[in-house]
C-alpha cells in the first residue's frame, strides 16, 4: 500500500518484485497461513509467469557497454575515488613497484539462529513488530514507507539480536510481518529457514582489487595506485558506503604521500550485498598487506620493519588528507606482536 521501495543509503529494492526479478530468491508473494502445512499448500497453488532477461553475474560484464540493465539507470551504482599528490612522478622515484590484482568472494553471515520476528496489532491499531535487529530506527522508517502508514502507527521492538556481524542491518522479514499485520489484523510469525536466509540476506562484497605501490631502496612508500571493483548484486543496501570505505583505506595504517584511488560499485544478478564487519576494509586489508609483504621481499627488507618505518602516527595525515591527533594504536600493536614472535 505505500511506496514499494526500501535501501538504507538508496531506496532500490522491493519488498514483493513489481514487473521484473533481479536475483534468484527475490520474494514475489507473501502467505499468511494458520500453519506450515496450509501454508505449503498455498504456496503450491500459486503459479508464477517468469520470461528470461539476460543476466549479468560479475561486474566486468555488468560494466560492458551493451550489457543488459539491471536498473535504469544503469549497473554502476557508485564510484569513489581519491587523489592526493602525483602518483605518476612519485612512481618515477621508486627503487621498487609491485603491482598485483587481488579477489575475494562472497561471505554468509551465518548466525546460527535464523531470520525470525513476530507481531501483533496493539490495542490502539498500532503494529507491534518484534524483529532480531541491528537497526529498529531504520527498520521503522522503512515499514511506514512501505506501508504507507503514520510513524505513530508502527511499533519495532528489538528483540534479542543474537549472530548479527551486520546482516541484520538490512530488512528482512519485518516488512513481510507488517504487511500481514496490515491486512489480517491478527498476530504472526515468520521464520526463515536455513536454505532463505543463504538466498535472501545480505552477504559480504566480493571485491576486486588492483593495486600499484611502489617505495624508495629504504622501504619508505611514495606511491599508491588502486582500482577496486565490488559486485553489490542485484540491489545496494550497503555498497555505496563499502565503496567508500575500501577506497579510503586503501593505503592501510601506512604513510604513503603520493595516492589515486577508484572504487566502483555494481549492479549483478547476484544475491544482494550489504553489511558485513568492517565495510569493505577486511577486503582492502588482504590487498595491501601483501603488497607491504611482496615489497619487502622485493627490497630485501623485514616485513615487520617495512611495516613500522610507514606506520601512521599521531601527526600523520591519511591517504585522504585526514590529519590523525591522537589514538593511533598500529605502532603499539606491532610491538606487541614483535615482542610475542621474539619471547
Amino acid at each position: 500500500p505505500g511506496e514499494n521501495r526500501f535501501g538504507i543509503i538508496n531506496k532500490d529494492q522491493p519488498m514483493l518484485a513489481d514487473n521484473k526479478v533481479r536475483s534468484v530468491g527475490e520474494p514475489v508473494a507473501l502467505v499468511a497461513a494458520e500453519n506450515e502445512v496450509a501454508a505449503e499448500q498455498a504456496i503450491e497453488a500459486i503459479a508464477v509467469s517468469y520470461a528470461p532477461l539476460p543476466a549479468v553475474f560479475n561486474p566486468d560484464e555488468a560494466l560492458a557497454a551493451r550489457a543488459p540493465k539491471i536498473h535504469k539507470k544503469g549497473n554502476l551504482l557508485f564510484t569513489r575515488k581519491i587523489k592526493k599528490g602525483d602518483v605518476g612522478k612519485a612512481f618515477k622515484d621508486c627503487a621498487a613497484v609491485v603491482e598485483k590484482t587481488y579477489r575475494t568472494g562472497y561471505i554468509e553471515h551465518s548466525y546460527l539462529e535464523p531470520d525470525a520476528g513476530a507481531g501483533y496489532v496493539d490495542e490502539d491499531g498500532t503494529l507491534v513488530i518484534y524483529a532480531s535487529t541491528q537497526n529498529p530506527h531504520y527498520d521503522h522508517k522503512e515499514v511506514c514507507g512501505l506501508l504507507g502508514i503514520e510513524d505513530h502507527q508502527v511499533r519495532i521492538v528489538q528483540a534479542a539480536t543474537g549472530g548479527g556481524f551486520g546482516s541484520k542491518l538490512d530488512l528482512n522479514m519485518q516488512g513481510f510481518i507488517g504487511l500481514a499485520l496490515l491486512h489480517l489484523k491478527r498476530p504472526v510469525t515468520m521464520v526463515y529457514s536455513r536454505e532463505e536466509s543463504f538466498l535472501a540476506t545480505a552477504k559480504r562484497h566480493p571485491l576486486e582489487m588492483t593495486l600499484k605501490t611502489g617505495a624508495d631502496r629504504n622501504g619508505k612508500l611514495l606511491a599508491l595506485q588502486a582500482l577496486i571493483i565490488g559486485d553489490t548484486g542485484a540491489y545496494g543496501s550497503y555498497g555505496i558506503a563499502v565503496a567508500s570505505r575500501a577506497a579510503v583505506h586503501a593505503t592501510g595504517p601506512y604513510e604513503v604521500e603520493n595516492v589515486e584511488v577508484e572504487s566502483r560499485c555494481v549492479y549483478t544478478n547476484n544475491p544482494f550485498c550489504g553489511a558485513m564487519r568492517g565495510f569493505g576494509t577486511p577486503q582492502i586489508a588482504l590487498a595491501h598487506e601483501s603488497q607491504m609483504d611482496l615489497l619487502a621481499q622485493e627490497l630485501g627488507l623485514d616485513p615487520l620493519e617495512i611495516r613500522r618505518m610507514n606506520a601512521l602516527k599521531p601527526g600523520s595525515k591519511t591517504g585522504t588528507g585526514q590529519e590523525l591527533t591522537a589514538s593511533v594504536g598500529i605502532g603499539k600493536c606491532l610491538d606487541a606482536v614483535s615482542y610475542t614472535h621474539l619471547t
